[in-house]
């Protein structure tokens, strides 16, 4: 996706000009003739470096560049002036300016900064995206990427709730696509960073053990219980955040008694008689549409409203295209560094398998087939025989029954049953080839047309797989 830059200025000569200039660059440019109109699109757009004016009427540029670094401390801000002097120069960088241009100006020079500034702030972007750690995050491979109009709503919705140590958020989507990481994102970008991120499974206890950690116990509490008692995970977490995976999937009764930690900060551990403070943002998330639950009865209509303050939905991988190959290269790079490869990257043909391939799994599948492809792939480059898909969600195909899949695929040119049959990508794209030229009489510019790739494609394609005897 192409670098946003916004232009603040109240002459319009200046306004278009840089514009034009810097979209024949190839930058999403946008423009504003106020200070005011710069600050209302700022939020919106996300820009990834400005040049203001400092010379502007009603709010001048001090106070717009002052403005703007309380809202975003890193991103790039030229100053620019008709009434050039030191002292300006030196106020607009103590505002927060990185770059200061005297007008007129050679706008030559103003593009090459541009450009300089940019891939400057790129490579910062990159070293926090694959080294999370040194933002907190945790390991190698946690990591938000993506380039998306999807994504880039998301992080300005971190960017928001970075400004609110306490706001409750619900994060929707399906398994595999990366609430935690978005939980996450949120805690590292508050004021609460420096406090524990505590991540607890709501699927995977019963509902008295589930709440036995979440708000601890006394001794005597239970049979079995620790003669010490326990502290449960909201003590834990006090001052930071605690993240409720799969919320939908906790029992009714225990819902109250999370609703009444999130209205009064209060809670009793399990056979305690003592109300224990906390102060705690909760972040929860669910892959079920809990307005559904509620209906049913299975979820409180009260810890709903009071949990969806802010409501961030994590789209599926398969609705958001461009960020399959950026994800997909950077397990790339991680699984490289782990079994000590150097492949360099995806085959055209594997690439196309990537973005065709609906992901059921998401991201998480994504990370699996990569680590599978990098185990597997003996050459410098992955190529489709190595991409562990389901064929069948390949091809468009319907899920079928063991019948149905014999009937598919087991007594074609290749011969065999289902059970002992080779279900690879490239062995079930080698069947596909041969079906189709069969059905062609070998006609090849038929051919390639029904499989829709080009001519010279298809011949490659025949002598990879050996079709020639087949």
């Amino acid at each position: 996706m192409n670098a946003v830059i916004l232009i603040v200025d109240d002459e319009s000569s200046v306004r278009h000009a840089l514009k034009r200039r810097l979209s024949r660059e190839g930058y999403e440019v946008h423009v504003a003739a106020a200070a005011a109109q710069g600050l209302d699109q700022l939020e919106r757009l996300m820009p990834d470096l400005i040049i203001a004016d400092l010379r502007m009427p009603q709010m001048d540029g001090l106070s717009f560049i002052a403005e703007v670094r309380e809202r975003d401390g890193l991103v790039p801000i030229f100053a620019i002036t008709g009434y050039g002097s030191v002292e300006s120069a030196v106020a607009a960088m103590k505002c927060g300016a990185t770059e200061f241009f005297e007008k007129p100006f050679d706008i030559e020079a103003v593009v090459e900064r541009v450009a300089r500034a940019l891939e400057s702030r790129a490579l910062r972007k990159e070293v926090l995206q694959l080294r999370p750690e040194l933002a907190g995050m945790g390991g190698e491979g946690e990591v938000l990427l993506g380039r998306s109009a999807e994504m880039r709503a998301i992080y300005r919705s971190i960017k928001q709730l970075s400004r609110s140590a306490s706001t409750t958020v619900l994060i929707e989507g399906e398994s595999g696509t990366g609430k935690e990481l978005v939980a996450k994102a949120i805690h590292y970008t508050s004021g609460r960073r420096e406090k524990p991120f505590v991540a607890v499974n709501c699927a995977a206890l019963t509902e008295s053990l589930l709440e036995a950690e979440l708000f601890g116990y006394e001794k005597g509490a239970f049979t079995g219980a620790a003669a010490s008692g326990k502290i449960g995970l909201f003590e834990a977490a006090n001052g930071g955040t605690i993240f409720l995976d799969e919320i939908g999937e906790m029992g009714y009764d225990l819902q109250a008694k999370l609703l009444r930690v999130l209205e009064d900060k209060k809670f009793l551990r399990v056979g305690g008689t003592e109300n224990i403070a906390v102060d705690v943002r909760v972040i929860a998330s669910t892959n079920r549409k809990l307005q559904d639950r509620v209906r049913e009865g299975r979820f409180r209509q009260d810890l709903y409203f009071r949990l969806k303050v802010v409501t961030i939905h994590t789209p599926p991988l398969r609705e958001r295209k461009d960020d399959i190959l950026p994800f997909a290269k950077h397990f790339l790079e991680i699984y490289n560094r782990q079994f000590g490869r150097q492949i360099a990257g995806f085959s055209p043909e594997a690439e196309r398998l990537l973005q065709s391939y609906p992901w059921p799994g998401n991201v998480r599948e994504l990370k699996n087939v990569v680590e599978s492809s990098v185990i597997l792939e003996s050459g410098d480059t992955v190529t489709p025989r190595h991409l562990q898909l389901d064929a069948a969600r390949l091809l468009g195909e319907p899920e079928r029954d063991p019948a149905a899949g014999q009937a598919m695929f087991g007594c074609g040119a290749d011969g065999g049953g289902v059970g002992d049959e080779d279900l690879s990508i490239a062995a079930v794209e080698r069947r596909h080839i041969l079906r189709v030229l069969n059905e062609t009489m070998w006609q090849r510019g038929m051919a390639a047309g029904l499989l829709g790739i080009h001519r010279t494609t298809l011949a490659n394609k025949i002598r990879e797989y050996g079709l020639a005897n087949a």
